[in-house]
């Protein structure tokens, strides 16, 4: 067993999901997940506490950040209390309700991504960067919750969708590359795919995503291109096409939208 291993796995708070009934797989992602978001919320508080402290005095920077800790975490608590249990709640809520979720995730996804986006960066300030990250978070986050998907990954410029319907998930990527197109200097793509996925400590992997993220590089600025497992009955309007796509022997039928 590795070192990292070890230590997750021993933990006082890992009895208490033993004897909760939770197999050790079950705590492996669990423990992923917590040591993946805390790292996040982590770097962004140090992100913080380092640019206030660029006007410190050397000398004084000890003590300053031993105050600044002091009030940073305080915050952490109830910040994860407020967003965590709604969330958990609203989820645990929606799996309770759709037959078959304890089995096979089967779900659709659809990845998001902005077009021209690291020409972008490079010319671009850190402050038009940060702010290129901010519009994608919130406009996915506003549109996620408008159509009943998840926001599975943020990628900075883009995003993995997923959800249990096939209509809701491309009326998501649809409505997203709209609003990216508003909120953001750039346009958008989005490929749509549906099929069994593996999820891994909050993350989704396996051939849909990989299909998705594909179709979305072959996307045309504006465009949804959806993969034939996707497109549920009735389709929505678009045109059937051929299309290459990178890591797969034969050209693949696609729907394409806008």
């Amino acid at each position: 067993m590795s070192t990292e291993r070890s230590w997750l796995l021993s933990s006082p708070l890992v009895a208490q999901a033993r004897s909760a009934g939770l197999s050790e797989a079950d705590i492996v992602g669990l423990a992923q997940a917590y040591t993946r978001g805390i790292g996040r919320i982590v770097a962004a508080e140090a992100h913080v506490i380092a640019r206030a402290m660029a006007g410190v005095p050397p000398e004084q920077r000890g003590e300053w950040a031993r105050l600044k800790l002091a009030e940073l975490m305080p915050l952490a608590a109830p910040a994860f209390e407020a967003l965590h249990g709604p969330q958990l709640t609203s989820t645990v809520e929606r799996l309770a309700g759709e037959p078959g979720a304890h089995g096979p995730a089967e779900l659709a996804v659809s990845f998001v991504d902005l077009c021209g986006s690291t020409e972008y960066m490079l010319n671009g300030s850190r402050d038009d960067i940060r702010a290129l990250v901010d519009g994608v978070f919130f406009a996915s986050r506003d549109v996620a919750r408008r159509h009943d998907v998840s926001v599975s990954k943020h990628l900075g410029d883009g995003v993995l969708l997923v959800g249990a319907s096939r209509t809701s998930t491309i009326a998501a990527a649809v409505e997203l590359i709209g609003e990216l197109g508003r909120r953001t200097p750039l346009q958008a793509t989005a490929g749509v795919d549906f099929g069994t996925v593996t999820t891994r400590a909050g993350d989704h992997f396996g051939p849909p995503v990989n299909f998705a993220s594909r179709l979305a590089e072959v996307a045309r600025a504006g465009e949804v291109l959806v993969g034939a497992a996707a497109v549920p009955d009735p389709a929505p309007e678009g045109v059937w096409e051929m299309h290459a796509v990178r890591g797969v022997a034969r050209p693949q039928r696609v729907l394409r939208l806008g």
